[in-house]
């Protein structure tokens, strides 16, 4: 392990977490959404959180088989699946699946980070920094959909 992946995946942890400067964590948003507001959407188009968790998760899971030297590309219906599993189920799973990825990224050496990721054109280093952004761009857009069925409920 190296100081540089430890910091890595402690960025990672904080956007799915909390504790960061920037505002609420992934799961501090899905604080008290239930299994109706996750499956809700304002209309044809728009993913419903449920939607963008799975797909968070996806990305975490790509990452993370990444990060141990596996090439993996996801389809686009794992990129986007449809809702199947409970709502909690998938909240369960997910959270799984980042605590394994956070372990991974933990696992590798500093200079191992910056090694091409396995199939692409860029480092782990570049892939590992964007999976906390992307977590928290989606994070946002959580927000958004919470704020919006609150208001639509009214």
């Amino acid at each position: 392990m190296g100081a540089e992946a430890d910091f890595t995946a402690d960025e990672i942890d904080r956007s799915w977490h909390g504790k960061a400067w920037s505002g609420p964590s992934l799961l501090e948003i899905l604080d008290g959404v239930d299994e109706t507001s996750a499956r809700w959407t304002p209309g044809a188009g728009v993913h419903s959180i449920f939607e963008l968790l799975l797909h968070v998760a996806c990305w975490e899971r790509v990452a993370r088989e990444r990060a141990l030297g596996r090439v993996a590309t996801p389809s686009d219906a794992e990129n986007f699946p449809k809702p199947g599993d409970s709502w909690n189920d998938a909240l369960s799973s997910a959270e799984a699946g980042h605590r394994s990825l956070v372990e991974a990224v933990r696992t590798l050496s500093d200079d191992g980070i910056g090694n091409t990721a396995p199939g692409c054109s860029y480092t782990l280093r570049f892939m590992l920094h964007g999976v906390a952004h992307h977590n928290l761009y989606h994070a946002g857009q959580m927000a958004i959909l919470k704020k919006l069925l609150s208001e639509h409920a009214q």
